[in-house]
């Protein structure tokens, strides 16, 4: 039985059980967001575009079964908490979204995480508690406001991908000089080990 594919959101409501990946493309104001928690296995969950309407987080916290998660473009200044509870999350990427100065605490709490794409935010700090993302591989956090990393960073024993350029970072901790990464990104004036 081959894969079906739905190009509007009426014709995926016939049958939102059977629904595992959603692609939204925002193009203009008009746009409505679905209501995503009306598709309980939901895997994939893609909205981007030129979203600069759209001032809050979509409710996507209801879909459990949620593997990845990109988010690009929006005016959303907050996320809401509640990424504790998408206990299967393997990749997120919220990228563009130029007022989102934060990140929730809890999004430290997916024990399956391996990419976290934070990139081209107004984020001020990571997570304090980053260091519990322990399958973490890639971190993607450049073109931000960042000003320190926190010490907790150097926990991340299986992180090989590390981009941190166009921030505000003077120096890197010197434990993160101690992880065994493949790919560093930095703008850094000065690196001591």
């Amino acid at each position: 039985m081959g894969v079906r594919e739905y190009t509007s959101f009426p014709d995926a409501l016939k049958a939102p059980e059977k629904v595992r990946r959603i692609y939204v493309l925002v193009h203009s104001a008009r746009t409505v967001l679905p209501d995503f928690r009306l598709f309980p296995n939901l895997e994939d969950l893609t909205i981007h575009g030129p979203m600069a309407h759209v001032t809050k987080f979509p409710q996507i916290f209801a879909c459990t079964k949620l593997r990845s998660l990109t988010f690009t473009g929006s005016s959303v200044a907050r996320i809401p908490p509640g990424f504790a509870k998408l206990q299967r999350l393997e990749e997120i990427a919220l990228v563009g979204n130029r007022k989102l100065a934060a990140l929730p605490d809890d999004i430290v709490e997916l024990p399956r995480l391996r990419r976290l794409a934070i990139d081209s935010n107004a984020l001020a700090k990571l997570p304090a508690r980053i260091g519990r993302l322990g399958r973490l591989v890639e971190l993607v956090a450049y073109n931000n406001r960042l000003r320190e990393l926190p010490p907790s960073l150097s926990k991340l024993a299986k992180l090989r991908w590390l981009e941190l350029q166009c921030n505000r970072l003077a120096k890197p901790p010197a434990a993160l000089m101690k992880l065994r990464l493949r790919h560093l990104m930095t703008d850094f004036p000065s690196i001591d080990r």
